[in-house]
């Protein structure tokens, strides 16, 4: 499978000092180099991230050596709606994001990528129609459990 994966709010936790270049203090989200190294093993996966050029550059750093997904595989947009470009470039299957408003895209111009909503509201959007993962244990058993595989189907 070819997996895209968002970095703020899904690797990284949000941080504004990564945009000023604090990226000491920029913090992994738990479990997310050890579940991607493992996701790494049995699927394609790549960086697919919505940022500014100095953001880039500074998670290009904060990433570097510390993830396994090679680097040729990290894809920066300028805007949240080339999302859906790079899955259909790409051929991916799946989408990890935090961000609705990037689901809701995914879903009107490439409906066949499943959508993972990370810690995703479904209070708040309670007609969601993507499959919800409040971490990456859960984005583990989704991905790396045949069982559940079934899950993904569904939506």
């Amino acid at each position: 499978m070819n997996i895209g994966i968002d970095v703020g709010g899904v690797i990284l936790e949000h941080n504004k000092k990564v945009y000023t270049g604090q990226i000491d203090s920029v913090r992994f989200i738990d479990d997310a180099i050890y579940t991607i190294k493992k996701l790494a093993k049995k699927h394609n996966l790549y960086i697919v991230s919505f940022c500014s050029e100095n953001t880039e550059i500074q998670i290009r750093k904060i990433l570097e050596g510390k993830i396994s997904i090679p680097t040729e595989r990290w894809i920066f947009t300028r805007t949240r709606a080339e999302k859906s470009t790079v899955c259909n470039q790409y051929q991916l299957n799946v989408m990890i994001d935090d961000t609705f408003q990037i689901h809701q895209y995914l879903l009107k111009d490439c409906p066949q990528v499943k959508r993972i909503w990370f810690n995703g509201d479904s209070q708040q959007h309670p007609h969601h129609r993507h499959i919800i993962a409040s971490n990456w244990k859960d984005i583990e058993d989704l991905l790396l459990v045949s069982n559940n595989c079934i899950k993904l189907e569904r939506y």
